[in-house]
């Protein structure tokens, strides 16, 4: 029979590693941001990483299975039984969910732009302050 006390700091451990990468994301972000000129193209990328993460250490708190994937899409329809307010969150996961791949490569189109990366900065952080606020108790925050 496994120790409850010792499982809980096991799941606070693996969300706090989730985390913790999440948060190097957005630390890309914001650099990539600040650079002259900036690196849009990576920034992007990292905005779609941090959202990712985030919705991956929520179902790891709630102790919920998920497919490897990136579509933060499927992630967030996977986080909603948990907690069905993060409802709101649909239209940045959508947008961001976009990101993890197209700009990577060249694409036909207009250039991505500053204000692109920075509607994508601001939706990683709304995912990012929604899903912490439920998970305060498992990054002690609560």
């Amino acid at each position: 029979m496994s120790d409850p006390t010792s499982d809980q700091e096991s799941l606070r451990s693996s969300v706090r590693e989730w985390v913790k990468i999440a948060e190097e994301d957005l630390r890309v972000v914001d650099i990539t941001l600040a650079a002259d000129p900036p690196m849009l193209l990576v920034a992007l990328f990292h905005a779609q990483q941090t959202g990712e993460k985030y919705l991956k250490a929520f179902l790891v708190w709630q102790g919920a299975h998920f497919p490897k994937t990136h579509d933060l899409k499927v992630l967030l329809e996977l986080c909603l039984p948990f907690d069905e307010d993060l409802i709101a969150l649909r239209p940045a996961c959508f947008r961001l969910s976009e990101l993890g791949v197209e700009p990577r490569y060249p694409m036909p189109g207009p250039p991505i732009g500053l204000p692109q990366a920075r509607e994508a900065e601001a939706d990683a952080k709304l995912v990012r302050e929604a899903i912490r606020a439920l998970m305060a108790e498992a990054l002690d925050e609560g």
